[in-house]
């Protein structure tokens, strides 16, 4: 998802937002994507004097649990459960099938990219929605539909969100004015992708000093930064969303640290180790030999250091306590049935936030859809009047 990959604090334009969130914003990728991005993330606490091969492989024999993964596509099984009514009144229908069937010119379906805005909105708690056309000249509508020319979308992730401005309207609307967008990065250069009101620009730049090279520039005949943010939850700060599992992933990493002490004292209580002298001699396995010195003091006899195995409940009980935490957070207890002791009123509120907050992320949703079909209008010359319900 994200072209993420090294600091670009030199050189680069950066809102300082993103400067503040880009650390948080990856973390919580990890934790929606797990495998090996969360084991390159290395989110277990490093023991005093382990060495980095030892932490390597506690990484490697360490199973995460992803139930951040398990809430977000919850979240959208439910919204995506029924059907999306819309309606392309003032469209082109024969341009409007192409682009249901293949919205992104990359044959992904229309449904099938809301659905991932829909995820990904829930994991970073917004995304970013471009709705963009090639700048190949065409004259007449037989040549563009001749030629595939149309609107595409494409999603960005926070990450790739590099800058963005807004500026105020006479009618008091703040408008989006800049949109700043890394479109592909390595350690020696980035592209970036920079949108204004009028041109759009193409720029190749190098990190560590600086200075670019403009690739490309050509005019934006709409007049307007054909992007906009997703939510699944506003916030206080204007594009900016709060992610469904800000404080679920912190949930998720203490129980994958618990794991990873289960495995460590299964490990130590299964093969105890064996305190000797240098110079007794041992064989392994069962029925082993040990050959102690006639003259050994008893004191020195050899024997076995055996971690205590009980402490491994106690972690099981902690991981149950958190795993409940997380689904009363996540407002899914009634939903999974994993709460029999609610009462029937609690069983009701607790339906009903659950309710509220799908419903929410519905409507924030069919919002994103309006400002998308907005777009693909002024696009195609014309003007969409017609309507998207998302089920409420």
């Amino acid at each position: 998802m994200s072209n993420y990959d090294y600091n670009l604090d030199n050189g680069m334009p950066a809102h300082h937002d993103w400067k503040r969130n880009i650390k948080r914003w990856k973390y919580l990728a990890d934790s929606y994507q797990g495998g090996l991005a969360y084991k390159k993330g290395q989110y277990l606490q490093q023991y005093t004097l382990e060495t980095g091969s030892q932490y390597g492989q506690r990484l490697d024999s360490t199973p995460l649990d992803n139930l951040c993964k398990n809430v977000v596509h919850t979240y959208t099984s439910f919204i995506y459960s029924q059907p999306i009514k819309r309606e392309f009144t003032g469209l082109n229908e024969q341009t409007v099938n192409k682009f249901l069937k293949d919205c992104d010119l990359e044959g992904r379906s229309f449904e099938s990219f809301m659905r991932e805005v829909s995820i990904y909105s829930s994991v970073y708690g917004h995304c970013w929605v471009v709705v963009d056309k090639p700048s190949t000249p065409v004259v007449t509508l037989a040549d563009q539909q001749a030629k595939n020319i149309r609107p595409y979308v494409s999603m960005y992730s926070p990450e790739n969100v590099l800058d963005w401005g807004f500026e105020r309207q006479e009618n008091g609307v703040y408008e989006l004015a800049q949109l700043i967008l890394l479109e592909e990065s390595n350690k020696e250069y980035a592209i970036v992708k920079c949108f204004y009101r009028d041109y759009v620009e193409v720029k190749k730049i190098e990190p560590e000093t600086g200075n670019y090279e403009i690739l490309q520039t050509y005019d934006n005949p709409l007049g307007a930064i054909p992007g906009f943010v997703a939510y699944t939850s506003r916030s206080p700060v204007r594009a900016l969303g709060i992610s469904d599992i800000d404080d679920i992933a912190d949930q998720q990493r203490a129980i994958y640290t618990e794991l990873s002490e289960i495995e460590q004292q299964i490990r130590l209580s299964g093969h105890p180790s064996i305190v000797a002298t240098s110079g007794t001699e041992l064989s392994a396995g069962a029925g082993a030999v040990i050959t102690m010195d006639e003259n050994l003091d008893v004191g020195l006899k050899p024997y076995l250091l055996q971690a205590d195995a009980g402490s491994i409940t106690s972690i099981i009980d902690s991981i149950k306590q958190k795993v409940s935490a997380i689904e009363r957070m996540a407002h899914l207890e009634t939903a999974r049935g994993t709460r029999t002791a609610m009462s029937g009123v609690a069983m009701l509120v607790e339906s009903r936030i659950l309710s509220q907050k799908l419903s929410e992320k519905a409507s924030n949703l069919a919002w994103a859809e309006e400002q998308l079909w907005g777009l693909f209008g002024m696009w195609e010359g014309t003007e969409w009047t017609g309507d998207v319900i998302y089920p409420d």
